[in-house]
């Protein structure tokens, strides 16, 4: 995926997800996660940036494999930064509700279908200029 395209989809999904956490705030259960989801959206987003550069270097890597490593090692990266990014909010800020997880599961679930994508498009693109690394 050329850069220029992955930058326009990734700046779209980030304003996406800025709309629907300003509108969720008229709703009152979510009044005052505001901040929390916005930091939120600027972990993934640079999450999905470090993402599409690895993913580069993944694809042309002479490793078959190297990919699919990158992926899991996400898988877990993600998991492990998102849990503690909830427990450092929860700790500070000591909310009185878990209303905030909603908004931050929904901003989690929309940059990972984006990386999801991007790196099937990554792994397409690679594998067929590479047809040696096909199995």
């Amino acid at each position: 995926m050329p850069l220029n395209r992955f930058l326009f989809r990734l700046i779209s999904i980030t304003a996406v997800s800025f709309l629907i956490v300003l509108g969720s705030q008229s709703i009152p259960y979510f009044e005052g996660t505001f901040l929390f989801t916005i930091v939120g959206i600027v972990f993934f987003l640079v999450l999905t940036l470090i993402v599409f550069y690895a993913g580069q270097r993944a694809a042309k890597s002479s490793d078959v494999n190297s990919l699919t490593r990158l992926i899991m090692g996400l898988v877990f990266v993600k998991l492990f930064c998102c849990v503690i990014l909830v427990a450092v909010y929860h700790k500070l800020f000591n909310p009185t509700d878990n209303h905030y997880l909603i908004l931050f599961f929904l901003i989690y679930v929309i940059y990972t279908a984006f990386e999801v994508r991007l790196l099937g498009k990554i792994n397409r693109a690679h594998g067929s200029q590479n047809p040696e690394a096909e199995v």
